[in-house]
């Protein structure tokens, strides 16, 4: 339920930021009554975004730049059973991410690209530390699935972003900490393998 309500709260955010404060700050701004603070920001794609045309896409990239957004997340790029990965979707006729990427770069925003969301991590992220230690090792497979299509992809972008959250409760028991940092490790290890010199982040 925690993991479900997180990403309702998130995904209401997400359309207020499009379609109200994106706009509004804009507005503002474009007016010369303030400078802006803003220099990086996530992007959260969702199934709706594969219907929206080239047009949309411009005017969201047209806000970013005018606001001096430098730096975008792509918080994942897959979620769930929902691939956004180029030329796997055959629901996905506008290539979303595709979309995302020609408009960064003509932007000239640097993008970080996510991996995998799970959005029953939280729930299983509370069982038994070897039973969280199996978990993690095959969501660290399945992101090394998307990173390897997304290097293929896209060969300029700035780094990884590992889009599981890392809070400050579930993670205290010493073993449970272990398996974190055995899982971090491995992952981190794996996107520098496989595209040496990158950078990854995380939320934490």
């Amino acid at each position: 339920m925690r993991g479900l309500q997180r990403t309702l709260v998130i995904s209401v955010f997400g359309v207020l930021l499009v379609l109200v404060v994106l706009p509004l700050w804009y507005s503002v701004y474009s007016s010369g009554l303030t400078t802006p603070p803003l220099r990086g920001t996530f992007l959260q794609i969702y199934r709706h975004h594969e219907s929206w045309p080239p047009e949309k896409w411009t005017q969201l990239f047209h806000y970013f730049k005018t606001l001096q957004v430098r730096e975008l997340v792509v918080q994942w790029t897959v979620y769930d059973d929902a691939s956004f990965l180029p030329g796997e979707n055959i629901a996905d006729p506008n290539q979303t991410l595709n979309q995302i990427m020609n408009q960064a770069a003509a932007a000239g925003i640097k993008v970080w690209l996510g991996l995998v969301y799970d959005s029953h991590f939280w729930q299983k992220i509370q069982r038994e530390p070897s039973l969280v230690q199996v978990y993690l090792r095959r969501l660290r497979l399945q992101s090394e699935t998307t990173a390897r299509a997304l290097a293929e992809a896209y060969p300029y972008f700035a780094g990884w972003y590992i889009a599981t959250e890392i809070d400050d409760k579930n993670w205290q028991a010493f073993d449970s900490r272990q398996v974190l940092f055995d899982y971090l490790k491995d992952q981190t290890a794996s996107l520098h393998w496989l595209r040496p010199g990158s950078k990854v982040a995380i939320s934490g």
